[in-house]
């Protein structure tokens, strides 16, 4: 155990005839250290009662954004990665930590199915300014561009070797690809006829309409949109004369993707109105058509229904064609 005397005392008390002034002031100086040693936070072992500790460690990782759900097809969507050195530890219960953005550091990239997502250059180094966009997390990350070809599910992966290891570092992310957008086209075709020995009426209704459906934001598989519809009738009798006028109407589509890549698109016509003249008497009226479903594969398909409705007290029988085409860029 150190004693601590006050300075004048040293400075004051007789000094012996061999030792001269010039030891005295050495012993005062090295006294003053030892007192003012002893608040110091040194990282170093001393004696039991200032003994200090430190636990230090030190780690390299790749961090990467990727881009977020959902990945539809014919877009592209970059991704940032960006090499870390962490270091942390505890200085006598203190937690410390830095983090230190690596350049120079050679990333390579992969996609596991290429029919599916692409992922390009196969190669970059962080700290290329002149190869990154302004989108970056920071100006050093390595820019990759995942371009999505067709719908399904595959993996790209970054990785590099660090020098501190021969052990490479690598990140797998999931990519669902899928269709946003479609294209639905629908054809009606309805009938009528009614005759008494060869004399009689026919009637003829024939609906078209063309729209596109896109996912719904925040989904990866709810889609809405709707389209016009045109409607034509005619019809014919030996007796007079008839006209239909029809103004469009509008039809809603919906359309839900599941597991099993399949499409499941619900179609529901707005009510429409018909002003019909027959002979000398003319009418205006609204028609209900009956909502439907198709299911075809998420890649697209078509699909002929049974379709049948009352116009007035004629009904009308026939079918209807749903034609769904994916959209590759919005």
């Amino acid at each position: 155990m150190h004693r601590i005397f006050p300075m004048s005392r040293i400075l004051a008390s007789k000094v012996p005839k061999k030792i001269s002034y010039l030891r005295v002031l050495c012993l005062a100086f090295l006294l003053a250290l030892g007192i003012g040693s002893a608040g110091w936070n040194l990282n170093v072992q001393a004696s039991s009662q200032y003994q200090q500790s430190v636990h230090w460690s030190t780690k390299h990782v790749l961090q990467v954004k990727w881009p977020q759900a959902p990945i539809c097809v014919g877009r592209e969507y970059r991704v940032y990665v960006e090499a870390v050195k962490l270091s942390g530890g505890s200085q006598n219960g203190e937690n410390i930590s830095v983090e230190e953005t690596l350049e120079g550091i050679n990333i390579m990239a992969m996609s596991e199915n290429q029919s599916i997502a692409t992922i390009s250059p196969d190669r970059q180094e962080t700290g290329a300014p002149e190869l990154a966009s302004t989108g970056g997390v920071d100006p050093f990350d390595a820019e990759f561009t995942i371009s999505a070809v067709k719908a399904g599910n595959t993996s790209v992966q970054v990785e590099t070797t660090f020098s501190t290891s021969s052990n490479p570092v690598a990140l797998v992310q999931a990519i669902n690809v899928v269709n946003c957008k479609y294209k639905v086209t629908t054809v009606t075709y309805l009938y009528f006829g009614a005759h008494f020995q060869g004399i009689g009426i026919d009637s003829y209704l024939v609906e078209h309409s063309s729209g596109e459906m896109q996912l719904v934001s925040g989904s990866d598989n709810t889609l809405k949109g709707s389209s016009k519809v045109d409607w034509h009738m005619e019809s014919v009798s030996p007796f007079c004369g008839h006209s239909h006028k029809i103004p469009p109407s509008t039809v809603d589509l919906d359309g839900t993707t599941d597991e099993n890549g399949q499409l499941t698109l619900h179609i529901t016509y707005h009510p429409f109105e018909m002003d019909t003249t027959n002979c000398a008497s003319g009418s205006i009226g609204q028609f209900s058509v009956p909502e439907f479903d198709v299911t075809v594969p998420a890649d697209g398909g078509t699909q002929t229904k049974d379709h049948s409705f009352k116009i007035g007290d004629e009904p009308m029988q026939g079918y209807t064609t749903v034609i769904i085409t994916p959209v590759g860029a919005p």
